[in-house]
């Protein structure tokens, strides 16, 4: 990565652009295979003299998580989700919950009793897709489709489903009947089985330079005034790319899917929160680069 084509001034209550340069130095598209092991992104950072944080993106924050255990923030950053990426985990249909699953495909509303039952797949059985968000900083959707020159970078390849007309996507609208498409429609799953195609976007092409925007608006003086700082040129811009081996978001996943309020009935003791915490470590900097804008009033 390198900073070289950005802005080298910037005033005060004005918009200065920051561009980092990327390349992967691979013999294939970085990061190679499906996002869910796989996922690279950019920590930017732009502060002044004095080391005031002016705009970052690609952060993580310290949290709880308490749908997997997790009720306080543990100290620890290598198990926490970017802050632009979220999703909705719900563990799936568990077919053997004590009166029966209206939402499994063998539901017997006489006798109320499911059970899981082979052959009518992860929309009637076990888990359906998730939903994925765009987090703050106007996060990636709107940086990758809508040219949006700010919010997060991310290179991974995306595992996506596309339903067409008439097809339900598994899940419940507001009024809480079922959700059928009027139209064709594609979005992210977590499943590679539940897939039936791949967006290779946000990828890097090998040996090919790719230039991401950032739009920052500096803040004015009043604004700066009434929290009592005081800019002092120039200013630092720092990026690094961070690498995930299992970004904790799928392996939350991982762990409601399998636990005992999952598709199984019963917990299948493959991932917990324990294992996120012990395990996964994110690789720090494996790129980075360094810049300086002269600051004016």
């Amino acid at each position: 990565v390198n900073l070289d084509k950005s802005d080298t001034t910037a005033k005060i209550g004005e918009e200065v652009t920051v561009r980092v340069q990327a390349m992967s130095m691979t013999g294939h598209r970085f990061p190679a295979g499906f996002s869910q092991e796989r996922t690279a992104y950019v920590h930017l950072t732009v502060k002044d003299a004095s080391g005031f944080l002016v705009y970052q993106s690609g952060y993580v924050v310290d949290k709880p998580h308490p749908d997997t255990g997790e009720m306080a923030p543990d100290g620890n950053l290598d198990d926490e989700d970017l802050e632009h990426v979220r999703a909705i985990v719900d563990p799936g249909n568990n077919c053997f919950l004590p009166g029966g699953n209206p939402n499994c495909a063998n539901y017997d509303p006489v006798n109320q009793t499911s059970s899981y039952q082979n052959g009518f797949g992860p929309s009637l059985n076990g888990h359906t897709n998730q939903v994925f968000d765009a987090g703050p900083d106007e996060g990636p959707d709107l940086r990758v489709y809508s040219g949006i020159s700010k919010g997060l970078v991310l290179f991974r390849n995306e595992l996506t489903r596309i339903y067409l007309p008439g097809a339900s996507i598994g899940r419940t609208g507001a009024d809480g009947k079922p959700i059928v498409l009027a139209k064709p429609h594609y979005e992210e799953t977590f499943s590679a089985a539940f897939a039936n195609t791949v967006d290779n976007f946000r990828s890097l092409q090998p040996l090919t330079p790719r230039v991401f925007p950032y739009s920052i608006k500096l803040p004015t003086q009043a604004e700066l005034d009434a929290l009592g700082v005081t800019l002092q040129g120039p200013l630092q811009v720092h990026a690094e790319v961070n690498y995930e081996h299992f970004p904790p978001l799928f392996l939350r996943f991982l762990a409601r899917t399998t636990s005992e309020n999952g598709p199984a009935g019963h917990s299948m003791q493959t991932v917990n929160e324990a294992k996120i915490d012990q395990f996964i470590k994110t690789n720090k900097a494996i790129a980075t680069a360094d810049f300086t804008i002269q600051l004016g009033q």
